[in-house]
């Protein structure tokens, strides 16, 4: 007769097993990290470990943490292939099991990142970033086209500020997925929508996010719909330490959409 138990008797089990099993003590995973949050309370970090066909999920704990060599920013974090070394082992509430990380040790770049400073590079030799054809801003825009998420705070913010600056101003918003997949057809569809409509400055604005959340930015088709533009493009993409291709080939790069904002409308 097959034994029966219980969750919690299943994942303890479980753990044990885990736990007992000198190859996961000490070991040493190369992958690239994901999701990476820090908690503001505890201090511990969590985030996923991933290659091209797998992932796991890993803990540092405080303690660790305050002595892992990295510089602790996310987007450094991000553009790096890195070796964790730590223990496996199960966490019962969930019945998942997670690496749980003592150490963190750089030894390359992610492909992600390595993919971007290539298409930087080819885009760069072809001539999109030539400052012979950054097109000036007009100095009083009377149309703004602005190419963003419906929700979040960059709408509201660039809103905010660019009505506050230069109320006279028309700020038409074209609402486009700025995350994922659909992001360059939606981006590209904007600037289409602003050329025909005949505004008199389009941005490209999204809000802080991880590396990975940001790189959907980094596309060669979407690439050459900004330059192509007749009309300027300002492109305020994450923060100030957030860098996409569109930075680099549109005619203006702003630090933040509230940035953006400021540099497209004079204060009245």
């Amino acid at each position: 007769m097959a034994l029966t138990v219980t969750v919690s008797q299943l994942n303890m089990y479980v753990k044990s097993v885990l736990t007992s099993d000198p190859n996961l003590k000490g070991v040493t995973v190369r992958g690239e990290i994901s999701n990476y949050t820090r908690n503001a309370r505890s201090g511990h970090a969590y985030f996923t470990l991933k290659d091209s066909s797998a992932a796991v999920k890993c803990v540092m704990f405080s303690s660790a943490c305050s002595k892992v060599c990295i510089r602790e920013k996310k987007y450094y974090l991000f553009i790096l292939k890195i070796d964790v070394t730590g223990s496996v082992a199960l966490y019962e509430r969930d019945g998942a099991y997670q690496l749980y990380a003592e150490k963190m040790t750089p030894v390359g770049i992610g492909a992600a990142y390595l993919a971007f400073l290539q298409l930087k590079e080819k885009l760069e030799k072809t001539g999109l970033f030539a400052p012979e054809y950054k097109k000036p801003l007009p100095r009083f825009p009377r149309t703004i086209g602005l190419i963003t998420s419906k929700t979040g705070a960059a709408v509201k913010d660039f809103l905010s500020i660019s009505k506050a600056r230069f109320p006279s101003a028309e700020i038409i918003v074209y609402p486009a997925t700025v995350q994922g997949d659909r992001c360059r057809d939606s981006v590209i569809g904007g600037i289409g929508y602003f050329e025909h409509r005949g505004v008199d400055v389009i941005c490209i604005a999204r809000g802080g996010g991880s590396y990975e959340d940001l790189a959907c930015f980094n596309d060669e088709a979407l690439a050459y719909a900004i330059f192509q533009a007749k009309t300027p493009v300002v492109s305020a993409i994450g923060h100030e330490i957030d860098f996409t291709v569109p930075d680099f080939v549109a005619d203006v790069r702003a630090s933040t959409p509230s940035n953006a904002a400021e540099l497209i409308c004079p204060s009245s």
